[in-house]
């Protein structure tokens, strides 16, 4: 019974997942990797692509900087390239994102709503806490063209 109960709330979970949207599309906007109080730095898995032939570009991986200034919190994503051995190489581009449309989304105050706990679980999604809700973000780079999706995950 315990059993049957199980694969039901896996299939429930899966079927949800399978026909949602992308999420709430939060915007980017360009930014210079130069922060004048950081907070926090995230760092993801480290991805390496398949067919790379140069040493010095042989992956990438994002990074995620939570700085504050005065009360409130500001939050950017970084793409740095790899080279074979890990190590970083430069810094490809680095956003802000607008999560002041997710804190009017979610109704909270931006005087008061803080940013914590972010943890990455692949190298292109995490999830972190703003105030008390829990967001996951999914970072999607195709085409020169860079977007974040965020999902606000039940307690």
């Amino acid at each position: 019974m315990k059993s049957i109960m199980l694969i039901l709330i896996v299939l429930s979970i899966s079927c949800s997942c399978i026909g949602m949207p992308k999420g709430l599309r939060v915007q980017l906007k360009e930014q210079n990797a130069n922060y004048p109080s950081i907070c926090n730095i995230h760092v993801a898995p480290d991805h390496y692509y398949e067919n790379s032939d140069d040493d010095s570009n042989a992956g990438m991986r994002y990074r995620v900087v939570v700085t504050l200034s005065e009360i409130y919190y500001s939050l950017f994503i970084e793409k740095i390239t790899i080279d074979i051995e890990g190590s970083p190489v430069n810094i490809v581009w680095s956003k802000k994102i607008d999560i002041n449309s997710l804190i009017e989304h979610l109704g909270l105050s931006q005087e008061t709503t803080m940013v914590g706990k972010v943890v990455f679980s692949d190298y292109s999604n995490f999830t972190f806490l703003l105030g008390d809700k829990k967001v996951a973000m999914q970072i999607i780079d195709k085409d020169e063209e860079v977007q974040a999706y965020a999902h606000i995950l039940k307690e």
